[in-house]
């Protein structure tokens, strides 16, 4: 039998014959394990490495059907890559250093922002784009709203800008940071919009009232956050090398986690694994299991700053560095009777 802690090595290009047996591979081990009546373990394979040659990828964005990626960095260009299925040659736009967002009711629609304080909103099927002018003076974050109804902004201004994208015109501007918003979401409800930034405040403010909901603050810069689908967690990070969570409900903090060394740059949680990942200055990422509290796996691969972690519609997980790469990565994953944890599976 195949053990269920089986390490399987990463390959920067899998051909479509070893990942077909990989593919059968991960079959096998998920049979085993649940017809052996064993707790299945997570486990990762390093998919594929794409090279982004735009010096620093900074910016990174997955459509909501997990078949587009764009990525931006230093360079001004946005690469939109197809992964699934996957295509090598990515197509080239022009417009972007910092910030990216799909629009989760089109895939065809991505915002951009950069060093110039510009946003634009892009149509990738005719490559064309809409300017906008936010005022920022470099734009750092960027999201939209579950119904694409509103895009969010911030910057190194310290304000909140949010965007009707059928008004055409911005409708609000929060302002009660005091210096750069890097991060920024919308609820599950699009009622709210959650902010934070460098002066370690987590601003929430009400879209219809246009008013503060409630101020949480932390002793040190917040680099990243994330919330959980049921909008109930929310997690962040960044210079003191800890991930915090959050119950919004209480508004309480919930747990420490420690196993970074140096700033933790991005943070991602998936809901329905029920885990926590995080992404270091070093390059090193590591997965939590938020019901235990338990650093469950680290992943290696990239040399330098992990800037961006999102996930995939088809359960990848993508991670982009400022060492000039995106790694996709594949996890084996199963919802058996017993509960989905992770595996210390270390790539090099």
């Amino acid at each position: 039998m195949i053990p269920c802690n089986i390490k399987v090595l990463g390959m920067n290009v899998v051909p479509t014959l070893k990942r077909r047996i990989l593919d059968f591979s991960k079959c096998i081990l998920i049979a085993q394990c649940l017809l052996a009546g064993e707790k299945l373990v997570v486990g990762q394979t390093l998919e594929r490495t794409l090279v982004s040659e735009t010096r620093c990828v900074n910016a990174l964005a997955i459509s909501s059907d997990g078949a587009k990626l764009a990525s931006a960095g230093a360079t001004d260009q946005i690469k939109i890559w197809m992964l699934n299925p996957h295509e090598d040659l990515p197509t080239m736009l022009t417009g972007a250093n910092s910030a990216l967002a799909f629009d989760p009711t089109n895939n065809e629609r991505l915002a951009s922002g950069g060093e110039d304080g510009e946003i634009r909103i892009w149509n990738l099927e005719r490559k064309t784009s809409d300017l906008i002018q936010a005022g920022a003076q470099e734009v750092l974050a960027l999201a939209f709203s579950g119904d694409g109804n509103y895009l969010a902004c911030g910057g190194v201004d310290g304000i909140v800008y949010v965007w009707s994208i059928n008004e055409k015109k911005w409708i609000v501007k929060f302002k009660g940071h005091s210096k750069a918003v890097t991060t920024i979401l919308f609820t599950p409800d699009d009622k709210f919009v959650i902010s934070a930034g460098f002066d370690g405040k987590i601003i929430e403010w009400n879209l219809t009232t246009k008013q503060t909901v409630f101020t949480l603050e932390s002793k040190s810069k917040i680099w990243c956050i994330a919330l959980s689908t049921n909008g109930k967690v929310l997690a962040m990070a960044g210079a003191d090398s800890s991930v915090v969570t959050w119950d919004l409900a209480t508004r309480k903090s919930t747990e420490n986690y420690d196993g970074h060394v140096g700033a933790v740059a991005s943070v991602a949680i998936d809901s329905e694994a029920n885990m926590l990942v995080s992404g270091g200055v070093l390059g090193k990422i590591i997965s939590w299991d938020l019901e235990d509290k338990k650093k469950s796996t680290t992943w290696k691969g990239h040399h330098s700053l992990v800037s961006n972690i999102v996930f995939s519609k088809q359960g990848q997980l993508i991670s982009a560095s400022l060492d000039d790469t995106i790694k996709v990565w594949t996890r084996i994953r199963c919802q058996d009777k017993n509960k989905v944890s992770g595996a210390k599976n270390e790539t090099e």
